[in-house]
């Protein structure tokens, strides 16, 4: 079965698959700067849309540190790490050179850092302790 999972108000652009709270979640972008987590058990927002890129957001990598899963999100020249429990921001954006378009992740140990595979104006490869 498929269901239409409304809510963006323009394209999206993005999305990643994730589980929260035991819960398969998507995380999807759009073109007007919005993030949303979607519980795709009952095809519902799980929360408000997550705020703060001020363009197109084209890629959402998901990852996890100390345990938590995160959302790495990137557009408008800057890539930002989402809490995905709390919603909250882990940490000030990073500003990035162009556009983003793909993103990858994977977690660099217990310390907490994040590291990011940046595809854009260019390639870019960057270690983020959060």
């Amino acid at each position: 079965a498929s269901e239409t999972l409304t809510g963006h108000e323009g394209l999206v652009r993005a999305v990643a698959i994730a589980h929260l709270d035991g819960r398969p979640v998507a995380v999807t972008g759009d073109g007007g700067g919005a993030i949303r987590i979607w519980d795709l058990s009952t095809g519902r927002p799980h929360r408000q849309p997550l705020t703060g890129h001020t363009g197109w957001v084209n890629a959402v990598a998901i990852a996890h540190l100390d345990g938590r899963p995160v959302a790495v999100t990137g557009g408008g020249g800057a890539i930002r790490i989402w809490d995905l429990t709390t919603g909250n921001s882990t940490a000030p954006p990073l500003s990035v050179p162009g556009a983003v378009h793909a993103l990858a992740t994977a977690a660099t140990g217990p310390g907490g850092g994040i590291s990011l595979v940046i595809a854009g104006t260019g390639l870019a490869h960057v270690t983020l302790t959060v």
